[in-house]
């Protein structure tokens, strides 16, 4: 209880682990986030499990995951606070982390606008935040690329994915998208964790309804292994 206190007054505990953080630390110490494991995908962002995952739904330019997602890992800690225990510095910093790793390669090139997957209005006033926009913040704060929350807007209001599967989460969200503004030539579509990566597709199929020759790449922060 002291540390969760704590961490809610001084934010100086690590949101994996507990452990009390450094003066040079943030969020999260550096031997957690040295033992979530990364994906590499940047590198090579048309050959990887994510990008088959979508492949042959709809046009993908690459898509990329920092880290791989595992149930009760130490990364599933981090989302969680993330998403459900109102710390959205988490992703904005987890954001800025993602675009170092990016800039690394050529897979930011040609991106003219970073697009978050959006919350229902009503969702993101309850939580008073939509994580993925955090995420695509500090991805644009890094990068210098511009990230927009009025391009894409969630229209319907949609069940939570966690507890479903198959073809239900694609019904879920199948039309829930719609584009409410002239688009780039080249977006990133951002989110925060791909399982099946029905979100994604709805979202990205929205954006292709819009602007047929528009060019889309994906990059989440976690992609969950297929079991």
């Amino acid at each position: 209880m002291i540390k969760e206190l704590n961490r809610i007054i001084f934010d100086s505990s690590c949101y994996a682990c507990n452990r009390t953080l450094s003066i040079q630390e943030r969020h999260i110490c550096y031997y957690c986030l040295a033992q979530i494991e990364e994906t590499g995908f940047h590198h090579f962002p048309q050959n990887n499990e994510l990008y088959f995952r979508f492949a042959g739904k709809f046009p993908l330019e690459g898509a990329s995951s920092l880290y791989f997602y595992d149930k009760a890992g130490r990364f599933q800690k981090i989302i969680q606070a993330l998403k459900y225990k109102e710390s959205p510095q988490i992703g904005s910093y987890l954001g800025m982390n993602y675009a170092e790793s990016l800039l690394e390669s050529s897979f930011l090139d040609g991106i003219r606008e970073i697009v978050p997957v959006p919350l229902h209005w009503t969702k993101r006033a309850r939580r008073g935040y939509n994580q993925a926009e955090q995420i695509a913040k500090g991805i644009s704060k890094i990068s210098g690329i511009p990230y927009s929350i009025r391009s894409l807007i969630r229209k319907r209001r949609t069940q939570t994915q966690a507890k479903k599967k198959g073809d239900a989460r694609w019904r879920n969200v199948s039309g829930a998208f719609v584009v409410k503004r002239d688009l780039p030539d080249s977006v990133l579509l951002v989110d925060d964790v791909v399982t099946t990566g029905s979100t994604l597709e709805a979202c990205a199929k929205a954006l292709i309804n819009a602007s047929p020759n528009i060019k889309i790449k994906i990059a989440s922060l976690g992609m969950a292994r297929r079991s």
